[in-house]
């Protein structure tokens, strides 16, 4: 998975694989040569297993609502060439029905296979709790780019607005550290 960060979050590149704390994650995508079934349901438990982010409490100004930020970081599903988008369409729902415990904000934002279609997701809202998947056609390039930019831009302009923390990761280090010498 490729991981977008603020330029003040760690990243790490341990054994080619990357790490970086959610909290600090604009955005994440998991990127396919061919989208079929399996390549599908591939992405959808890799985004899935996105750790939540930490409150805000403590981190921003009261005066300061950040939407949605259970829902970072922005979630893309993206390949060259894959199946047609109203059976992704069938196999998201297939899956979902049979995955309720994913949360809505561990899913998708955008499901795009270049040239052939965009499924994107509505935002999140209090109003609406069931998340809704829009497939777009026509042209499906410009759909998701936009979207895809506007999603990231929300999130690096409100990221300017949060105190990120990280020394929990130090504390989480030494402790497993002290947990595996006394084994």
């Amino acid at each position: 998975m490729s991981v977008i960060t603020t330029d003040t979050t760690p990243r790490f590149n341990l054994k080619n694989q990357l790490f970086s704390p959610v909290e600090g994650t604009l955005g994440v995508a998991s990127i396919k040569s061919t989208l079929d079934k399996s390549q599908l349901y591939n992405a959808l438990d890799g985004i899935a297993s996105i750790p939540p982010t930490k409150g805000l409490n403590g981190r921003v100004s009261p005066l300061t609502k950040i939407k949605n930020y259970d829902d970072w970081p922005y979630k893309i599903v993206y390949a060259n060439k894959g199946i047609k988008g109203a059976t992704i369409m069938r196999h998201i729902n297939t899956f979902y029905n049979g995955q309720r415990n994913i949360p809505i904000n561990r899913r998708p934002n955008i499901i795009h296979v270049a040239g052939n279609f965009a499924i994107i997701r509505a935002d999140l809202s209090e109003d609406e709790p069931t998340p809704e998947y829009f497939l777009s056609t026509e042209e499906p390039d410009l759909h998701a780019i936009v979207c895809a930019l506007n999603g990231l831009q929300q999130r690096a302009m409100a990221s300017t607005k949060i105190l990120f923390l990280y020394g929990h990761l130090i504390e989480n280090v030494i402790s497993a550290g002290k947990n595996s010498s006394s084994s």
